[in-house]
């Protein structure tokens, strides 16, 4: 579903939710709907980040938070805080992002939320190019993987958005290891991220982050003075249509157009072309002005 289609669906469900709100008392009906109305407000901040808006997004995760800890809903509590952890280092505030990343551990049950979070905390070190702490967070959610059960309600049960299992695991490992200048290990982890994806059945693939695999498998090769292997692995990027370039890929080809411009490739007529098609790829993505503003709180008339 392109972007701005979800971002108007989540909306429409958190108003809903809030509207039920008013019409009962009922403590199991409030648990039920604080927690839809969070979840809302989850894929709310996950497409403003993906349209563009990290203000917003990051307002949205805060009121997931918010309604997750006023159920007590821990692994909600964790995702929220993870995703705003995903907008800081994006936002090119890394510093923050490992202290969100780890404020988010202590929320987190056994499992799936735990592998998340520190996969999180791995990519923040990487854009402060801490391999030894980097390396030392993915070794902890391989550990957290091994040991943990696939039994979370909001990140194995309901999914989707909310899920992260061994594709995403790896596609998360091989966007630190671009950023920490490792190209052989990138290419091994992005390679395994999208052969993992391309085995999933077409209901379960998710092309956005496939294809910000194939942009991190591009850089990585560039790294590695690869031009056509990184040519190949962004085919099929360049070949989306415009209502699916949402920030973190157009982010990524950014940086695979600065490293097109450095040597060995300043002087290439192919990179240069290459470094046209992206360009042209990030001029034409979706985006809007989202609103901004506090979300409704948790106190009812």
């Amino acid at each position: 579903m392109p972007p701005l289609l979800v971002h108007d669906e989540g909306k429409r469900i958190r108003n809903r939710g809030f509207d039920l709100l008013a019409r009962t008392k009922r403590t199991d009906q409030e648990h039920d709907l604080y927690l839809i109305i969070g979840q809302a407000c989850g894929l709310l901040a996950s497409v403003s980040f993906d349209l563009g808006n990290p203000e917003a997004a990051t307002e949205q995760a805060r009121a997931a938070w918010i309604y997750g800890a006023h159920i007590g809903h821990n692994s909600l509590c964790a995702w929220a805080r993870g995703m705003e952890a995903l907008i800081a280092f994006w936002s090119d505030r890394p510093h923050e992002a490992v202290r969100l990343a780890r404020e988010a551990r202590q929320y987190c049950p056994p499992g799936t939320a735990l592998v998340r979070v520190l996969c999180i905390e791995a990519r923040a070190w990487s854009h402060l190019r801490n391999g030894d702490e980097a390396k030392g967070a993915m070794r902890a959610a391989h550990d957290a993987w091994a040991r943990g059960d696939r039994a979370d309600e909001l990140h194995d049960e309901i999914g989707g958005e909310f899920s992260f299992d061994a594709a995403r695991q790896a596609f998360c490992n091989g966007s630190a290891f671009v950023e920490l200048g490792d190209p052989e290990q990138a290419i091994r982890e992005t390679g395994r991220a999208i052969e993992l994806y391309r085995a999933m059945p077409a209901d379960r693939r998710w092309p956005k982050v496939e294809a910000e695999a194939h942009a991190d498998l591009g850089a990585a090769y560039l790294l590695e003075s690869e031009f056509d292997g990184a040519r190949e692995a962004l085919a099929p990027v360049l070949a989306l249509p415009p209502e699916h370039r949402v920030q973190g890929l157009t982010q990524r080809l950014v940086r695979v157009r600065s490293l097109l411009l450095a040597n060995p490739y300043r002087r290439s007529r192919e990179a240069r072309q290459l470094g046209e098609q992206i360009e042209d790829f990030t001029a034409t993505r979706p985006g809007r002005t989202l609103p901004t503003g506090q979300p409704r709180g948790l106190t009812r008339s």
